[in-house]
């Protein structure tokens, strides 16, 4: 994943314009990457298990005085309606068997990858983990599981919600309605609860890469939000001394 010009150092302040001309909207990881993620999540996700002396997943078939480890798990890439992948990591946590369920989540598709998993470096006290597959160091951070059982990780400049469930858990989600998406690309969102304390741009504004928006207070600290994007403001959705959740949209772009 990422950009060759970018890990050449070529960039200069034209960098997104020229590469990125509708637009950065975040790495895209290769299918070998995805899976890659896949077996260092099952990975964890084993060596958590352990650690917890043998809790299971939700759902497994199996009384917690027989637990031993964790056989098979499905493990899911870019939240509950992402891209999912049968993951059985074998018995020395030395080889992974891996497989990509299909769009339809009725089954698998191609054919089953056995792929070597090396030394796994995981510390749940710790952000960074790091594990081998397939020969090559994988350096993941880990920002934490959230009530819904989601994991938000970053690998090769990548950020996805990762989620790991036991088989029947799996099935059983598919019959869950997919929640609609919401499109943000357009949006200044907050990026943590706070107090809106000033605004520095006004709807129908011309604005530039890096430009100041607005200044969001949080925890006494005064944090200044900065155009990702050229374009033109659209609309404000809140009031300057308004508090403010996670993630509200502050102003959108045309």
């Amino acid at each position: 994943a990422g950009d060759a010009a970018f890990r050449d150092g070529d960039t200069p302040t034209s960098f997104i314009d020229d590469h990125y001309p509708e637009g950065f909207e975040g790495v895209k990881l290769e299918e070998e990457e995805k899976k890659a993620v896949a077996i260092a999540m099952a990975a964890v996700a084993d060596r958590r298990r352990t650690l917890l002396n043998g809790v299971p997943l939700p759902m497994e078939n199996v009384a917690y005085s027989e637990y031993d480890r964790i056989e098979n798990v499905i493990v899911t890439i870019g939240g509950h309606s992402g891209e999912s992948y049968s993951v059985v990591v074998g018995e020395e946590a030395e080889i992974a068997h891996i497989q990509k369920i299909n769009a339809e989540n009725t089954g698998t598709e191609g054919e089953t990858e056995s792929i070597k998993i090396g030394e796994l470096n995981y510390d749940p006290n710790t952000y960074v983990t790091k594990v081998e597959v397939g020969e090559k160091e994988r350096v993941i951070q880990m920002f934490g599981e959230d009530a819904e059982g989601l994991t938000k990780i970053q690998m090769a400049g990548a950020m996805m919600d990762v989620v790991i469930r036991s088989p029947d858990e799996f099935r059983l989600s598919t019959f869950m309605k997919e929640p609609p998406i919401v499109d943000t690309s357009k949006m200044l969102l907050s990026p943590m609860p706070g107090k809106l304390v000033s605004m520095a741009v006004q709807v129908g504004d011309e604005i530039e890469l890096g430009q100041e928006l607005c200044v969001v207070e949080a925890m006494k600290m005064q944090n200044v939000q900065r155009s990702e994007r050229k374009g033109i403001i659209k609309a404000i959705n809140v009031e300057v001394g308004a508090s403010m959740k996670v993630d509200e949209s502050i102003l959108e772009f045309e």
